[in-house]
C-alpha cells in the first residue's frame, strides 16, 4: 500500500475541520441553554460599540453586534456562532503554518492532523459552545 499524498491528506484533514465544525453548529442549534453570565454582558456592551469596556477588549461585542444584527435575532445560537466558527478558522491557520514549517513531503501530513486535534482538544471543544474572552 503506497503512503497518502499530501494533497489527499490535507483534503482528509480539512474535510475533517469541516465536519466536527458542522457537527458544533447541529449541537449549538439543539442547545437550549441560556446565555451565561460572560456572554450576556458582551452582547449587553455589544448594543453600544465603544474601543473598550471596563477590563475587556470589544473585539467579543463588536462581533456579536455584527451577528446578531445581521441575523435580526439576539437568540443565544446567534450570540455563541462566531466561537466556533473563529475556532475552526484557527484550525486552517494552524494547518497552514504546520504545512510551512514542517515542507517537504511530510508537511501535508503533519497539516492533516494538527486542524482536526485542534479541533478535539477540551478547551477548544469547550470554547466553541460559549463565547467569552477565555475562548
Amino acid at each position: 500500500m503506497s503512503p497518502i499524498n499530501e494533497t489527499r491528506a490535507l483534503g482528509l484533514g480539512a474535510a475533517a475541520v469541516l465536519a466536527i465544525l458542522a457537527w458544533r453548529l447541529v449541537m449549538l442549534a439543539l442547545g437550549r441553554a441560556e446565555l451565561y453570565v460572560d456572554e450576556s454582558q458582551y452582547w449587553f456592551w455589544g448594543q453600544n460599540l465603544d474601543w473598550g469596556y471596563y477590563s475587556k477588549p470589544p473585539m467579543i461585542a463588536w462581533i456579536i453586534r455584527a451577528v446578531t444584527g445581521l441575523a435580526g435575532s439576539s437568540a443565544p445560537f446567534w450570540v455563541r456562532l462566531p466561537a466556533p466558527i473563529l475556532h475552526a478558522g484557527t484550525a486552517f491557520l494552524l494547518m497552514a503554518s504546520a504545512r510551512r514549517l514542517y515542507g517537504g513531503r511530510d508537511g501535508g501530513r503533519v497539516a492533516a492532523w494538527v486542524g482536526p486535534t485542534y479541533m478535539l482538544l477540551p478547551m477548544v471543544t469547550l470554547g466553541s459552545a460559549l463565547f467569552s474572552t477565555d475562548t
